[in-house]
This record gives C-alpha cells, structure tokens and sequence, in this order.
C-alpha cells in the first residue's frame, strides 16, 4: 500500500498540474476519435438550487438525435478538463456522447465560493439534474473524473439525483479526514499544505481583491516545501488565516484533528446505502488513495443502495501513481499492457449504462488488477482476491529511523527491538508537525 513516499510524489505532481505545460499535453498520444462529429457551445450556465450560477463548456454531436451526458465537475478550470489523464471532452463527444465539463462553485468561470466539499452534495445534484435536461439529452447522466473530481461523483451520488446512471470516480478517496487530510490521525501535513497552494486557493484569493493574499500564495508555489516547517499549523501564513474566503476550509481541517461531525457530513463511507448507481473504480497501486477505492468497492459491494449498485460496481487497479497514468514508473516499464486504459473502460461502460449496449461490460469480472513482475492483468470475482495471503509487516531500527539515512527497517519478524517511540501527544497533528519540524518520520504511541 502506499506510503509516505508515494505521497510525497503525488505531492509533487499536484504542483506540475498546476503548470500550463501540463495541462496542454495529454500523457499519451490521443486515442481515434469516434464516429460524431462535435460542436462546442462555452459557458453554458446552470442556476443552482440558492441562485448562485456555474458555467459548464458542453460538446455535443451535431447530428441530430437523443444523447446520454456525461458530465465532469472540477476546480481545476474546465478548460483542461483532466486531459493530463484522460482523453479530450471532444473524443467522449465524438463517441455520439453530450459532454459537459463545469467549473465548481467559486472556480473559474463559476459564480460564489469555494470551500472544498462542502457544496458538491446540492450543487452536484442540481447539476445532474441540469445536464438531463440539455438540449438533446436522453436523460441519462454518468460521471468521470479523478482525485477531488472523484469526490465530486461520490458526493452528487450520495444525494440521489433522478437522472444519475453510472459513475467513474478515479483514484479518490473514501473519507475526507482518514486518508485525505488525516492518516491514522497524523496531519497529512505536506499534501494538504501544497493541494491549495498549488491548485485551488489562487481563484479565491483574487476573488477577494487583496493583492498581498495572491502574493503570499505565490511567494509558497515557488518555495513550497520550505513551508512546511511553519509552526503553529493555525496561523499557516501563506493561505490567509485572517481572510477566510482564501481557504477557510484548510484552517477548519486543522481545528477538527479527529474524526467529528464536520467530517461526518460528507464521509463517503459512512452513506454506502444512499447510493443506487453502479460504480467504476479506477486507481493505481502506487496512488495515494488506493485504499479509499478498494474501501469504496467493498463498501458499495455490501451496503449499495440497490441491487444494481452492488452487483453492478467494478475496481480496476493498474501500475499507476496519481498522475500520469502511463506505463513507466521512474525506471521500470511494465509493457505496452499497462498503457492507460481508460478510455476503453469508459467508454465501454457508459455505453452500457447510458445507451443499453449488451456490450460485455456488466458481465466482465468485478475486479481487474495488474500484476506487476509478470506485467499482465488478473481478473478477479472480489476482493481481497480469493486465495490472498496476508503478510504482517513489523517496524524496527536501532533508535534512528528518522530519515531515508536512518537504520530503520522492516521485516516479518514480530520481535520489537529498540523501537524509537515518541511520547504520548496532546493530538496527532501537534505530533506529525513536530515530526516534520525535526525532518524525521518516527513512531509515537496515541494515548
């Protein structure tokens, strides 16, 4: 499972998409577009249920006829509509598809705003119910997108909206507090400094006309890791503290360093059994959130909202770090099975779902993973996959294992010999920042 320093890669990552470089050029080459031709109408505006208005850019075949949407809600500019992953709105479009990509509350072109998670419950569900009702829809939505795009799927399904289908929420997560901003109650420190300061903050704070909100988030996108020794987390400088239109939420994620009913209102986990559409889930052994998408399979396998939502959801799980999803991973490369295929999963299960072609696609096995070392794909019929054999990991060191030059080490054996340990902590993320400070990582014990 991922670690530490999987999540320091995704980090970094998190800061390159943020680049125009690699927000113009797709990971691979563009897949044969299909047989629609495509218009594109900009910013096309939908009225939320409290007046405020978000602009979606919508593709569309120009034949005429009845089309499924499949729509894609993003903080990211809908403009790049994650095509550092997946292909062009034009190539879904070109599938005889209605695509519509739609900035969220308080981003981009949209209206009001931002405060992560908190509005994609209604304003996913009046989207979806806005995008039936396009022109030249048939009525059927389905969802995609990865990482907080994921959330946006997931939080829309939750509310039940009439005209959702399917969705494909990639590499996501299954919680906002454990394995988001929290792992095992340690302040997930450098990811959730970095996610704002590198993608979703900038927005708000030109939105509030204050210059020196933009300059301080500058003055961290340019030396980032340097910000992480700042102490006390609450008065992190370089997101505005005093300002919370900037990023309110990031300080609202340090205040609630336990799981509690601000993390309870939008828990995915926790509302299994309010979801009624099926689900495909796509991560990547080496992403950060793999966990939250196994949890979200398993979980919807046993507690979905109705027969099509259990029987009917799938986890795909390829040799991919959050982004991109392509074949190498630093030196290795895992043969031309491994490229990206998403586009094939999509497509074949959005033709399934929103057009009712007897396709295969709810046939195929539920679970598909890709076996590193004999670089193929392994079909499964659950998860764990039957016949698995868990191995318990012990940790050790010799007193410092508190850096990659540390003599820390892991083995089978269970025999805990000089393990270093931290003292009790008033909280856990008192304790992940002391340890960020001191540029360790070490163990402590919670009361």
């Amino acid at each position: 499972m991922p670690g530490s320093s999987t999540r320091a890669i995704a980090i970094a990552l998190f800061g390159a998409v943020s680049s125009a470089a690699l927000f113009s050029v797709s990971a691979e080459a563009a897949p044969p577009k299909g047989p629609c031709a495509v218009s594109k109408q900009v910013d096309v505006p939908a009225k939320m249920r409290d007046g405020v208005t978000l602009l979606a850019d919508v593709y569309r075949p120009t034949e005429a006829g009845s089309y499924p949407v499949l729509l894609m809600r993003l903080p990211y500019n809908k403009t790049t509509a994650q095509t550092y992953v997946y292909a062009s709105p034009e190539y879904y479009a070109s599938q005889c598809y209605i695509v519509a990509i739609q900035d969220v509350r308080g981003q981009y072109a949209s209206q009001g705003v931002f405060y992560a998670f908190k509005n994609e419950m209604e304003d996913g569900y009046d989207s979806v119910e806005w995008a039936a009702a396009l022109p030249g829809s048939n009525g059927k939505v389905g969802m995609y997108g990865f990482s907080y795009v994921g959330a946006t799927q997931w939080l829309a399904a939750v509310m039940r909206p009439p005209h959702l289908v399917a969705i494909a929420p990639a590499m996501t997560s299954s919680d906002y507090y454990d394995g988001w901003s929290y792992e095992g109650g340690a302040w997930s420190l450098a990811f959730e400094e970095s996610w704002p300061i590198q993608t979703i903050a900038l927005v708000s704070a030109r939105r509030t006309g204050e210059q020196s909100a933009v300059a301080r988030i500058n003055e961290a996108t340019g030396m980032i890791a340097k910000t992480y020794d700042y102490l006390p987390l609450h008065d992190y400088p370089w997101l505005s503290p005093g300002v919370p239109a900037v990023a309110g939420y990031f300080y609202d994620w340090i205040a609630h360093d336990t799981w509690d009913d601000y993390w309870r209102q939008w828990s995915i986990r926790k509302d299994y059994g309010r979801v009624q559409v099926p689900a495909l889930n796509f991560d990547g052994w080496y992403d950060v959130f793999l966990n939250g998408a196994v949890e979200n399979y398993v979980g919807m396998r046993k507690d979905g909202g109705t027969d099509a939502a259990r029987s009917g959801g799938r986890l795909v799980i390829g040799p991919y770090m959050h982004l991109p999803w392509n074949r190498k991973s630093a030196d290795v490369d895992f043969g031309s099975e491994a490229d990206n295929p998403i586009e094939d999963l999509q497509v074949a299960w959005f033709d399934h779902y929103l057009k009712g072609k007897d396709n295969g696609a709810d046939k195929a096995p539920p679970v598909r993973v890709f076996v590193m070392g004999a670089d193929r794909w392994r079909d499964a019929d659950n998860w764990p996959i039957p016949g698995t054999q868990f191995t318990s990991y012990y940790l050790h060191s010799l007193g410092e294992a508190n850096s990659s030059g540390g003599n820390g080490r892991i083995s089978t054996v269970s025999k805990a010999l000089n393990i270093a340990v931290i003292p009790p902590m008033p909280s856990a993320s008192v304790a992940m920042a002391m340890a960020e400070k001191a540029g360790s990582r070490r163990i402590w014990r919670s009361p």
